[in-house]
């Protein structure tokens, strides 16, 4: 009798370890690019308006999508949000579907310290935790695992005695199955915080928040590294529009007045009497910050895409950089604001497509 319990408890003991669940190496090494697929040998990109439907009727931003590729994309209002309420979210996929590349709203918030206790909402511990936790959330339907993972810190002014800011990158990879095909996908976000404290009389902290710049590629394995390539030609090309940003700006002096609400619908209306010509309008007051904010992408975009490899990057007198796969020859760009790629030394799209373009140089 109690053999047979001894060698009870050890069969129980033997199944036990072997059920228990194979732990992942998540590898933390920076992203080595080889693409597997062979490249096309003439990519276009397409200039992409994104129009804000919703409250104004305007073009808020412009962006490339690769010829070919569908996309749904659409601008929100967080009524939450008074400084900068716009989100935008896309998704654009390839002409087999196979590739997908999609576009995630910002995350914006404060919160304060002070005796009365802790009023607003955290942001996440680190970048990691925030991208594992929009996964979390945005692929619960999937069984994965992350495979990869890795945060750097992004270009920030210097910190001063009373405001500290710090701002990290972040990317993870997961791993799951798809249709009975191996899927791998990337998640990318950028999470910047500033912190003020005071010494008065009463001792006050102060932290606000952004957790942006989010967004994702995903590919059959093997393929993932000029998927992802495309995805940073998408997302660094996004380009805010200025009467937009003006409107936007105008538009948060009347909801601090009349609140959110009651601004909205008043600018519903005027939109409505319009009929869309203010695209043009308040092209004035908020250059300075518009340009600032243009800079701080423009530096994002530099550390990040020497990070990822794989990337090309552009002379463009107009938006000062433009960044496309690696692995061509030749860039031009149209005045529409349209480019194609070649791997054909002597390839030249005037004559053989519309419009005039202009040779590109290569950094």
């Amino acid at each position: 009798m109690k053999l047979s319990v001894f060698w009870g408890y050890y069969i129980l003991l033997f199944l036990c370890i072997s059920c228990k669940k194979k732990e992942v190496k998540i590898r933390t090494e920076p992203v080595v690019q080889s693409f597997q697929v062979q490249l096309p040998d003439i990519l276009k990109f397409n200039s992409h308006k994104i129009l804000d439907t919703e409250i104004t009727g305007m073009i808020a931003f412009r962006c490339l999508i690769p010829e070919k590729w569908a996309g749904q994309d659409k601008v929100e209002w967080d009524s939450t949000d008074q400084i900068n309420p716009v989100r935008w979210s896309g998704i654009y996929l390839d002409s087999t579907r196979s590739m997908k590349i999609q576009i995630y709203p910002d995350q914006r918030s404060s919160y304060s310290i002070s005796p009365k206790g802790l009023h607003g909402k955290k942001p996440p511990v680190h970048v990691l935790e925030g991208i594992k936790e929009l996964i979390k959330k945005r692929r619960s339907d999937k069984v994965y695992e992350v495979v990869y993972e890795k945060a750097f810190d992004a270009p920030k002014p210097q910190n001063t005695e009373y405001i500290s800011e710090t701002s990290q990158i972040g990317i993870v990879r997961i791993e799951y199955e798809e249709k009975n095909q191996k899927i791998e996908e990337e998640f990318y976000g950028n999470l910047s915080t500033t912190e003020l404290s005071s010494e008065s009389y009463i001792q006050m902290h102060t932290m606000k928040w952004m957790f942006d710049e989010l967004y994702s590629c995903k590919a059959p394995k093997g393929k993932l590294e000029f998927c992802r390539a495309m995805a940073f030609t998408l997302k660094s090309s996004e380009k805010r529009n200025l009467a937009f940003y003006n409107k936007v700006n105008n538009l948060l002096g009347r909801i601090s007045e009349l609140g959110f609400q009651n601004a909205i619908r008043e600018e519903q209306s005027l939109h409505a009497r319009e009929s869309g010509s203010n695209d043009v309008t308040a092209q004035n007051s908020n250059e300075s910050d518009f340009q600032n904010l243009e800079q701080q992408q423009m530096n994002n975009n530099s550390t990040f895409s020497k990070y990822l490899g794989g990337i090309d990057m552009y002379k463009d007198d107009d938006i000062d950089s433009a960044y496309f796969p690696a692995g061509y020859n030749l860039a031009w760009k149209s005045e529409p604001g349209d480019y194609i790629l070649s791997r054909v030394n002597n390839f030249d799209p005037n004559g053989s497509a519309s419009g005039n373009w202009k040779l590109m140089v290569k950094y």
